[in-house]
């Protein structure tokens, strides 16, 4: 779907002024959500996962921040979120 030299960019590691590698590249990956196409970045640490979801067609953004691990994740409630205000 994309050239070799696109898929390279968008998976090498940024570099920060001073040459050290970050661990994040420069964008997020693409997920097809039920109303739209859009950009998703999750995230966490010891317990507070997170979620980022973007729609560029419709300009929604979606944060889910959580303060604990549970049987549904962070993803899946932002996707869910986008459902509900997409359809009214």
């Amino acid at each position: 779907m994309v050239s070799a030299d696109s898929y390279r960019a968008m998976t090498t590691p940024a570099s920060l002024a001073d040459g050290t590698k970050t661990r994040y590249a420069s964008r997020p990956p693409d997920f097809q959500p039920p109303r739209a196409a859009g950009h998703s970045h999750g995230g966490g640490i010891s317990g507070f996962p997170s979620e980022v979801d973007y729609y560029p067609d419709s300009g929604l953004s979606v944060v889910v921040p959580l303060n604990t691990a549970g049987p549904v994740g962070p993803g899946e409630l932002a996707r869910d979120i986008a459902d509900v205000v997409s359809a009214k």
